[in-house]
């Protein structure tokens, strides 16, 4: 029996252009996967949002080289755990052997998901990340072996043995640096964490503006990422831009606190606490703040 590569992308009201053309791409990806490695394609979807444009977009085009999965609604329940959701389904079958995480405001190249595929194969206890563009995130990476600090969520391949090591994205974040925080966890347990730079993901991000709820977004999940690996310095200074910028209150922010450390010290939540929090193996980079690891560029 093939294995499979199962494909995974949480939408919240994405334009029904933005799915037809994630889901062209996705079918040609998957064409070219199949005839290079022998691999068959299975697309989990779940909707956090009020629209239907997956079944609109399936119904009007003849996908051939994919089937599709859907998971019912849970409500807006945040990118980490709809991401899980989609990946205990498709793990549950035995013949899944990774998991490829897609924003589905992006499209892959006809060749992305057999080299990322290729390379994690290869590499073995990997997990892989695909090369965005036309503007690349600024992270470093070792161009000859494709070592990098973190491994972006918008489009990157989690192998099982991985998966059951990590348990997925850790929940607590609902939306930024779950990704961050993946491949920290994945690097405090031996695992690679790699850029293919052949893997090409288009996904146009140049002269987005930050929206309010976004920003704010973006500061809890840091607030909760420097909780969580006990880094006190970049707590203070997200507490201190937080207030600077009237994303919060003093009472506000004290509460978020208080709740994030209940969270994190509770029985439940260890499974998606780092191994050795601050070892040199981990090597945590709150230096460069939101970039999170030396950058090519500013």
């Amino acid at each position: 029996m093939s294995q499979v590569l199962s494909v995974g992308t949480v939408t919240y009201n994405n334009s029904p252009e933005q799915i037809e053309h994630l889901l062209i791409s996705l079918d040609a990806a998957a064409e070219q996967l199949n005839k290079d490695l022998g691999y068959k394609t299975r697309l989990h979807t779940i909707d956090n949002g009020n629209d239907s444009a997956i079944d609109v977009q399936c119904a009007a085009h003849r996908f051939h080289s994919f089937t599709l999965h859907k998971n019912p609604p849970q409500g807006n329940t945040g990118f980490a755990s709809s991401t899980n959701l989609l990946m205990t389904a498709a793990f549950k079958s035995f013949d899944c052997h990774a998991f490829v995480t897609i924003n589905p405001d992006g499209v892959l190249a006809r060749d992305c998901l057999s080299r990322m595929l290729a390379r994690q194969l290869a590499e073995g206890n990997a997990i892989v990340e695909g090369r965005q563009f036309p503007e690349e995130h600024p992270k470093e990476y070792e161009p000859s072996t494709g070592k990098t600090s973190w491994t972006s969520g918008a489009c990157l391949l989690l192998p099982r043995n991985v998966y059951e090591s990590l348990h997925g994205f850790d929940p607590g974040f609902f939306m930024y640096m779950e990704d961050v925080d993946l491949a920290w966890r994945a690097r405090a347990r031996g695992v690679k964490t790699l850029l293919c730079d052949d893997a090409l993901f288009g996904h146009p991000v140049v002269g987005r503006t930050n929206t309010r709820t976004a920003l704010e977004q973006q500061f809890r999940s840091a607030l909760y990422l420097g909780q969580k690996w006990q880094s006190k310095t970049f707590v203070e200074w997200v507490k201190a831009e937080m207030l600077k910028q009237g994303l919060t209150t003093p009472g506000e922010l004290a509460a978020l606190t208080v709740a994030n450390e209940t969270k994190l010290t509770a029985p439940e939540w260890q499974k998606w606490m780092p191994s050795e929090p601050g070892t040199e193996e981990t090597s945590t980079d709150f230096e460069h703040f939101f970039a999170f690891a030396v950058t090519r560029w500013t």
